[in-house]
């Protein structure tokens, strides 16, 4: 009986399972060169002890955005994040979640409190990266936190964003504006009603952050770092109802289908469709 309970004793004060989110990005960003910042070493920062406000970063590996974050101002503190893309818990259960992409935003934004506690902040993502730097964008700002850019990269947002951004748009992605749409600046004043800017890059994505294209794009986010900070944008008071009706009557299509009743298992029977452009927007 003794030893039952100094076994159950030492159960007890066992540590706890860490989080399997914050156990893998701690993992995955192990060996990337680099100061460690933030409660759980999350944030791997090159030139700290810059003198500019401080860029953060988040991108699915370093090796991919070395060019960029090397091709910042030399005065100017670079932290980089991971996103959870490739990452697995046990078991290779994926990580990358939507649940878990929010509890890793708010662990990124209790890093950059602690790295960077007063004064805005400069936050930007590639690709997935750019979505969970909205998130902790979002984060910040609930904090009481004033997020004076946010830079996105190859990605795009389907609802308002709040702040002012900086759009990077490659010649060869699903996710950019340029392959995506014929006129891909139209109405992004319903997209970004605090103002954005838009870069160009004639580079694919997987090209973006290597050589030129990274100097061109991290020249272009120091030019919209100043402007932000020395002129802060008004974030107007949004109202997504209103500008989610807005959007859909100006770019809108009714879609009627015919379908078999009756379809057997395994088949892929041909369904017709009837598309109607109900657009408001002339040349929409």
């Amino acid at each position: 009986l003794g030893a039952l309970e100094v076994a159950v004793g030492r159960l007890r004060r066992r540590r706890p399972r860490p989080d399997p989110v914050i156990h893998a990005v701690r993992r995955a960003v192990a060996g990337w060169a680099g100061v460690r910042g933030g409660p759980h070493d999350l944030l791997v920062g090159r030139n700290t002890v810059g003198s500019m406000t401080p860029f953060f970063f988040v991108t699915p590996g370093l090796a991919g955005s070395e060019d960029l974050v090397s091709a910042f101002h030399p005065e100017r503190p670079v932290w980089v994040m991971r996103t959870l893309s490739g990452l697995r818990a046990r078991f290779g259960r994926r990580l990358k979640t939507e649940a878990n992409n929010r509890r890793l935003a708010q662990a990124y934004a209790e890093g950059i409190v602690a790295v960077h506690p007063s004064g805005p902040v400069l936050l930007g993502g590639f690709c997935q990266g750019a979505d969970v730097a909205r998130r902790v964008a979002e984060a910040l700002r609930g904090g009481g936190r004033e997020v004076a850019l946010l830079a996105v990269i190859d990605r795009l947002f389907t609802e308002p964003v709040v702040g002012r951004a900086a759009v990077v748009w490659t010649a060869g992605s699903r996710h950019s504006g340029n392959t995506q749409f014929r006129d891909p600046e139209r109405h992004l004043e319903l997209l970004y009603p605090a103002g954005c800017s838009v870069l160009h890059v004639d580079a694919d994505h997987p090209q973006a952050l290597l050589g030129g294209p990274a100097r061109r794009i991290a020249d272009y986010l120091e030019e919209e770092s100043a402007r932000a900070l020395t002129r802060p944008a008004q974030i107007p008071r949004l109202e997504p109802p209103e500008g989610l009706g807005r959007r859909r009557r100006a770019h809108s299509a009714r879609i009627r289908l015919r379908s078999p009743r009756f379809v057997a298992p395994g088949a892929h029977p041909a369904v017709r469709a009837r598309v109607t452009n109900t657009s408001i927007d002339e040349g929409a």
